[in-house]
């Protein structure tokens, strides 16, 4: 069996599992096995009951008291069972087997193994898995995979496939940044890398191979940006007269910072040096960096050029558009903007495809559409990124194919300390705005336990009669396989049961569709809903001015940097506003008191860069920073470090990558592709 060989060829894969798979783009061998876990499934040392706490996976040893029940409804069946240890008791739930209840061991020692849930009586655990001491033994401090999840096929199903790929393939990992590796002390080997991401035999094997994954993502990222840095500067033949802004900025409802005057000035500067611009605007949530990419795609709207205004979401490039009609209304300009969208019906993007080819649209936004082969520009001048990191490696390569060496100019607002930012964007020239506007009211922020929750309900409902309205994130969208935490669905049941239904509550996450998530936060801006519990899906520029209060559920869960994005959608106002971050551990946490302290962006990211250690490779991904698979800004600042290092010096001793030993290196550039197999 080779790499290229259909998933057909897989003995117990038919034609209808074939398709269940190609809906997640795997059709080959080599698709399957670079389908890698999302988390693990690791069965612990059993602990005492003293140390458990809810919605975390443990394994306990005790023993299952007699009289089990069965209840049965008209559509399901439960068991209930008591299960003693330490002289207390949990209480076992098993839905939809009422099968099981004649093979329960009762008063027989035995490991349990699953979630701990309290719901505020008593500890219970929702189906979990039964062993004997025997068959626990062979468990015991192992990893099992545990993948995405694909509808129609099961975790077991799928792992059981790869295992059998691994008996039935050779599958050595032909990459030569494994030697690159080496040098900076991450001994791995070809031979079972592969291997090991999927069935690690230890936590540092685990640990070795996803630091492995972490240096190929980050030295084909830094290799990429070094080359562009590398690039002749490209003649600029846009010529525009900036004064004009002089006359916008007094006309505006508020006065910019100084910083924002500054990044406007960087700009003008990099137009008037006659080459193409590639500038970051960095600045801290609420800092003002949009204002100054409208003033400056005005102007240029105003010598009859285009711009391109790229964001992340639709959602976020539907704000955008609407808010940028309201400044030119403002400031009396008639200048035409479109809003370009993949959900858009076809009759719809036809008449902004038209107006985009002759012109008329001077200001247009919207998604990654923007670049697609259908959209003809006719004279444009400039692409704004809003919040997409990793553009200038990828997008940028597209708009020059389509003949748009354009001038660039990238917002982001995930703090990065400047001498870090310097390598991650070592292609750009960098501007950072830490200043805030003035009418700004700092958020003040607090770090609880659940125990507290019915008392901060209470306050928010006080803020709800003031016509003020809510944020709640969780880290899930429904109850996790693997996960513990609060998930959406749940979370919306139980607020409706508080407040007795005297509260508007809305959902919001990514597995909802376009026109659905649009809706609902076009609704939530219109005060029709009073809380919108949601996932990360809102960290990013989201603007509710109306909404002062934000609850963070399971906060311990996420990294300063999307701690801190996620505090940046209150505070949008005149308001005071409220930031709550629940600790799901019955434990102090240092991140949870360094966000607490801290409310500059800036400071918070040095303070990441101090707090994070290796990183939680089994629990919820950390998210909220350059959106990496493997590899963290903050917890692989010394990785970066080293290969910013080693490329330097692979590129003074061999500046156009010449020698044979730097083939994988030129292959990386023309491809930027990883050989498996």
């Amino acid at each position: 069996m080779n790499k290229s060989e259909s998933l057909l060829n897989i003995k117990g894969i038919g034609e209808k599992t074939f398709l269940l798979f190609n809906k997640q783009n795997i059709y080959t061998v080599e698709d399957l096995i670079n389908f890698f876990p999302k988390t693990y499934k690791e069965y612990n040392s059993p602990v005492s009951y003293n140390e458990l706490n809810d919605l975390y996976f443990y394994t306990i040893k005790g023993v299952i008291l007699p009289g089990p029940i069965i209840r049965r409804g008209k559509k399901a069946s439960l068991i209930l069972a008591k299960f003693k240890t330490d002289d207390e008791v949990i209480i076992l739930k098993w839905f939809n087997m009422p099968y099981l209840i004649s093979t329960l061991p009762i008063n027989k020692e035995i490991y349990v193994y699953g979630r701990i849930n309290n719901d505020g009586r008593q500890l219970f655990i929702s189906q979990p898995e039964l062993y004997s001491k025997e068959q626990y033994a062979r468990l015991e401090n192992k990893y099992y995979p545990q993948y995405k999840s694909l509808k129609g096929l099961s975790n077991n199903y799928i792992t059981k496939k790869i295992e059998y790929i691994f008996d039935n393939c050779d599958y050595y990992y032909d990459d030569a940044l494994i030697s690159y590796a080496k040098n900076i002390g991450i001994d791995v080997d070809g031979i079972d890398i592969i291997k090991n991401m999927h069935f690690p035999k230890d936590y540092e094997t685990l640990k070795t191979v996803k630091q492995y994954f972490a240096f190929d993502e980050l030295f084909r990222f830094l290799l990429n940006v070094k080359y562009l840095n590398k690039q002749e500067k490209v003649k600029s033949n846009i010529k525009c007269d900036f004064s004009v802004i002089d006359e916008l900025i007094p006309k505006l409802d508020y006065t910019l910072t100084t910083d924002q005057q500054n990044a406007i000035r960087d700009i003008i500067n990099d137009f008037d040096s006659q080459y193409i611009m590639n500038r970051l605007i960095e600045g801290d949530v609420g800092s003002g960096k949009t204002i100054v990419a409208f003033l400056i795609a005005i102007v240029l709207g105003l010598a009859n050029y285009q711009t391109i205004f790229m964001a992340p979401t639709e959602i976020l490039a539907t704000q955008h558009f609407h808010n940028l009609k309201q400044l030119l209304s403002k400031l009396n300009l008639d200048i035409n903007i479109s809003l370009l969208l993949g959900s858009q019906n076809s009759k719809t993007k036809k008449e902004i495809l038209n107006s985009i080819k002759e012109n008329d649209s001077k200001i247009i936004i919207g998604t990654s559409a923007l670049i697609q082969e259908k959209v003809q520009y006719n004279n444009p001048a400039l692409v704004i990124i809003d919040e997409q990191h990793r553009f200038g490696v990828n997008q940028r390569e597209t708009l020059i194919e389509k003949g748009l060496n354009l001038n660039v100019l990238m917002l982001s607002a995930t703090p990065i300390p400047r001498t870090l930012a310097l390598i991650l964007y070592a292609n750009m020239s960098l501007t950072m705005i830490k200043e805030k506007p003035s009418n700004r009211i700092p958020v003040k922020s607090y770090t609880i336990y659940r125990n507290k929750r019915r008392d901060l309900y209470n306050f928010v409902g006080e803020h709800i009669k003031n016509n003020e309205q809510c944020f709640i994130v969780c880290p899930l969208i429904d109850e996790g396989e693997i996960e513990a935490g609060e998930n959406v669905k749940d979370y919306v049941e139980k607020l409706k049961t508080f407040y007795d239904g005297k509260v508007k509550v809305a959902m919001l996450h990514g597995r909802m569709k376009q026109d659905e998530k649009e809706k609902v936060m076009n609704d939530f801006l219109a005060r029709k809903y009073d809380i919108l519990v949601s996932t990360t899906v809102i960290e990013v520029g989201i603007d509710i001015p109306n909404a002062t209060i934000m609850i963070i559920e399971n906060a311990e869960c996420f990294g300063l940097s999307t701690l801190h994005q996620l505090r940046g959608r209150v505070g949008r106002s005149n308001k005071e506003s409220f930031c709550f971050f629940i600790n799901g551990r019955n434990k102090e946490n240092e991140r949870l008191k360094a966000i607490t302290a801290n409310n500059d962006g800036f400071d918070v990211a040095k303070e990441d860069l101090n707090l994070r250690g290796p990183g939680d490779f089994l629990g919820i991904k950390q998210s909220g920073d350059i959106e990496f698979e493997f590899a963290d800004i903050y917890r692989d600042v010394n990785m970066i470090n080293s290969i910013n290092d080693m490329i330097d010096k692979i590129i003074e001793a061999d500046p156009n990558l010449t020698n044979d030993n730097n083939r994988i290196l030129r292959d990386i550039l023309e491809e930027n592709k990883r050989v498996v197999l």
